[in-house]
C-alpha cells in the first residue's frame, strides 16, 4: 500500500510508473483500479499496463460487470476470493456466506489463532455491510462494489472497494453534516468520531477502535475517499490514526492487512 501514492501521482503527472506491477498488493491493486475506472479522474487507458497484475486485472474485470473467475465447490479450500456487490442483498444469503466460510478456514489453515478467525470475518462482514450500504445511499446510481480477501501463511488482507457517491456525499445528506466540504474531514469524522448520515438515530458505528485492534497486528488499515486518507500503521509502531489530504478518488475504499 505504500506506494500506492506515489504511482497514483506518477500517472496524473504522465510520469513512468516506477513500482512494478507485481508488487501490488491487494489494497493497493483494488484502490487503483477504483480510480482508473472512474470516469472523471482516470487517464487516457493506462489500466492496460497494469493487467498483468492478476489481483489488479480481477478488480478491474469485475468493475467492468464480470463475474468472479472462482466458482467454488463446496469442499474448496480457497485462500484468495473476490466477490462483487451489484445490489444491496448481494451481502446476503448462501454465495456470501460460503465467502465469509471459507475466509474463517483460510485463517486457520494459514496459522492464525482459534477464535481470531470467527473475529476477522465478522469484522470483514460488518464493514462490508456498512460501506455498500452507503455507496449509492439518495441516488438512482446502479451499485459498483467488490470485497475480496486474501491469506497468505500468518497474513491476512482484505480490501471493500466501491464507486459510488464517497463518504463526503454520504455524510452530507445528514443535516448536521451538510456544511462539510472535505472528505478528509469527512473520513475523520466517520472513523473517529462515529459520525453519521443517519438523522435522529445516535452515532454511527465508527471504527477508529476496530482499526487501532487491527492495526496492532502488525499490519495497516487504510481508509480512501475522495481528496481523503484515513490510516493507522502497526507495523512502525503508531497507532494514533493519521488522517491526510491526497488526489481525489471515487466512492470509498477500504483496505486492511494483519500479520501474526
Amino acid at each position: 500500500m505504500k506506494n500506492i501514492d506515489n504511482l497514483v501521482n506518477a500517472l496524473r503527472q504522465g510520469r513512468a510508473v516506477e513500482s512494478k506491477v507485481e508488487d501490488l498488493s491487494l489494497g493497493a491493486a483494488m484502490e487503483l483500479a477504483a480510480w482508473l475506472f472512474d470516469g472523471t479522474t482516470k487517464p487516457q487507458n493506462p489500466h492496460q499496463q497494469f493487467l498483468a497484475n492478476r489481483l489488479f486485472a480481477e478488480a478491474w474485470r469485475l468493475f467492468e460487470g464480470g463475474r468472479p473467475n472462482n466458482p467454488w465447490r463446496p469442499w474448496d479450500a480457497v485462500d484468495e476470493a473476490f466477490f462483487p456487490v451489484r445490489g444491496a442483498d448481494s451481502l446476503e444469503g448462501e454465495d456470501w456466506g460460503q465467502v465469509l466460510q471459507r475466509l474463517k478456514s483460510a485463517l486457520l489453515r494459514n496459522g492464525f489463532p482459534d477464535g481470531f478467525h470467527k473475529g476477522m470475518a465478522s469484522a470483514f462482514a460488518d464493514m462490508a455491510d456498512n460501506i455498500i450500504q452507503h455507496s449509492v445511499f439518495g441516488t438512482v446510481r446502479e451499485l459498483n462494489g467488490i470485497v475480496a480477501y486474501q491469506v497468505r501463511p500468518k497474513e491476512v488482507s482484505f480490501t471493500i472497494a466501491d464507486i459510488g457517491i464517497g463518504a463526503l456525499q454520504s455524510l452530507s445528506s445528514n443535516p448536521e453534516y451538510a456544511g462539510l466540504s472535505s472528505s478528509r474531514k469527512a473520513l475523520d469524522l466517520i472513523c473517529r468520531n462515529k459520525a453519521s448520515r443517519r438523522v435522529n438515530q445516535g452515532a454511527g458505528q465508527g471504527y477508529n477502535d476496530l482499526f487501532i485492534a487491527l492495526a496492532s497486528y502488525n499490519g495497516l488499515v487504510r481508509v480512501r475517499s475522495g481528496d481523503g486518507v484515513f490510516s493507522i500503521e502497526g507495523e512502525i509502531g503508531r497507532i494514533e490514526p493519521q488522517t491526510a489530504s491526497l488526489h481525489p478518488t471515487p466512492g470509498l475504499q477500504l483496505s486492511v492487512e494483519c500479520r501474526i
